[in-house]
């Protein structure tokens, strides 16, 4: 018996900051429930899911591709997070192309909005 995936959905979380698209790669990134899911809108001809990163306690509402010299060029991908609770995830893509948490700051509630740039 063989099992194959016919349909994969993560709705996305109501926000400003809830979605951001890697211009240089085409990849968007948005916020679902509690975690982030990196998408591939050019796979094939429906699109896929990359992966969905998930280590946030509390519903995200922020997300962002880290870009180099607040261009453009997200080439060394690198994806900021911030949920209600406050926490802000920094995730770096590994050698094995699937995203770590590599910072983790956790700051006061009333976060309204996280923005980085390198």
């Amino acid at each position: 018996m063989e099992v194959i995936t016919n349909y994969i959905s993560c709705a996305l979380n109501r926000g400003p900051h809830a979605i951001d698209w890697c211009r240089n790669n085409n990849i968007i990134c948005y916020v679902s429930s509690n975690s982030v899911v990196i998408y591939d809108p050019d796979y094939l001809e429906t699109g896929r899911i990359i992966d969905k990163l998930e280590k946030h306690e509390s519903r995200v509402k922020v997300v962002n591709w880290i870009c180099k010299n607040n261009s453009d060029d997200c080439s060394a991908p690198k994806i900021l997070s911030a949920s209600e609770d406050g926490t802000i995830i920094i995730w770096d893509e590994s050698v094995t192309k699937d995203y770590k948490p590599n910072i983790i700051v956790y700051l006061d509630s009333d976060l309204k909005t996280a923005y980085a740039a390198y």
